[in-house]
């Protein structure tokens, strides 16, 4: 009986030591990989779809292309070899056209060496031969004008200076003699070049002087400039001139070309200021300033309100010019003397 009792203690011991030990270990393991496997294994969580936003179509701004500059052409207006015609623009003939004015949709031409004005008007061409007529017998006399070096055109009349015999004379739109402008031993002029009729009364380019002068009340005398050469700014009191050449009446301004150094002189209430380029000649339209430049041999165009300068156009057929104005609001009329023709160029 003891001995059974001993070896059921011995098998006892032998399974909690060996055998239930060896289980527990099993156990434990396969608990730690149920653990593990858990851990792996996390639940998947269905996202929700996101809702799909229209995007509204925006117009991409188109890149700006910058057109190229294209040189405005110069082309043939008026004239041809020496001569003096009339007709239809390109049938009329000049000999040496020289200053031109512009008045209600009209040309008008200083024909010089004919010693008379063509006017042209609906693409033909007349002329106006100034004369005077006999109180008595109302016959036509031819005047002698010497050199016809500028004119002025208004409502009723037509303003003649006479370069070389250094007077104003005034004629009817027909070319009827009106009335002749002498200038006094205090206020004699000396070859002008040059008038304009600015607010009612006619300033003179008294080019030999060195001055401008003022026509009014029947009257010639004095408005600015020394007979010393000079190219002083300032009030119209001291400032002084080199032979100028031009005058043109504008928005309230007068303009003037010194043609001694070649500047622009702007004369407003009373006072003078020159511009920095240098001109043989020039117009003026809106805030543009459209001039020949003597250096560069070319027709520029200077904004009198910025200053900047632009080439408009460069040819070798212009480099005799004369004179220049706008006609037409969009043509730049040129004069060449001494090849007897009118060219255009649009702007």
């Amino acid at each position: 009986m003891r001995s059974i009792i001993f070896l059921i203690f011995v098998f006892y011991i032998i399974y909690t030591v060996f055998i239930k030990s060896d289980n527990d270990e099993v156990q434990k393991e396969e608990i730690k990989k149920e653990v593990q496997v858990k851990k792996e294994t996390k639940p998947v969580v269905k996202e929700e779809p996101k809702p799909i936003v229209k995007q509204e179509k925006v117009d991409k701004p188109k890149p700006v292309v910058k057109k190229p500059y294209v040189q405005p052409k110069l082309s043939y207006f008026s004239g041809s070899v020496e001569g003096d015609s009339l007709g239809t623009i390109n049938r009329t003939k000049y000999n040496y056209p020289t200053n031109i004015a512009v008045y209600n949709k009209s040309l008008y031409i200083v024909d010089e060496a004919n010693q008379k004005v063509k006017v042209v008007s609906n693409n033909k061409v007349k002329e106006i031969i100034f004369h005077e007529q006999n109180k008595f017998t109302k016959k036509n006399k031819p005047i002698s004008i010497k050199k016809i070096s500028s004119i002025v055109v208004n409502k009723n009349n037509i303003i003649v200076a006479d370069y070389w015999s250094s007077q104003i004379y005034k004629f009817s739109k027909e070319g009827t003699f009106i009335s002749r402008y002498k200038s006094s031993s205090s206020n004699k002029l000396n070859k002008p070049l040059d008038i304009a009729e600015h607010n009612g009364d006619i300033y003179i380019a008294d080019t030999h002087n060195n001055k401008i002068k003022l026509l009014a009340d029947n009257k010639i005398m004095p408005y600015s400039g020394k007979e010393k050469y000079g190219n002083l700014d300032g009030s119209v009191d001291i400032a002084t001139f080199s032979k100028p050449s031009k005058i043109l009446s504008y928005k309230n301004k007068l303009y003037v070309l010194d043609s001694g150094r070649n500047k622009v002189r702007i004369i407003s209430n009373n006072s003078v200021k020159s511009l920095k380029i240098k001109a043989k000649t020039f117009c003026v339209k809106g805030d543009i300033l459209y001039y020949y430049d003597i250096d560069k041999k070319a027709i520029y165009q200077y904004s009198l309100s910025s200053g900047k300068n632009k080439k408009i156009i460069e040819d070798k057929k212009i480099d005799a010019l004369y004179d220049m104005d706008i006609y037409n609001n969009n043509n730049i009329i040129i004069t060449i003397p001494e090849k007897h023709l009118i060219y255009q160029v649009k702007i």
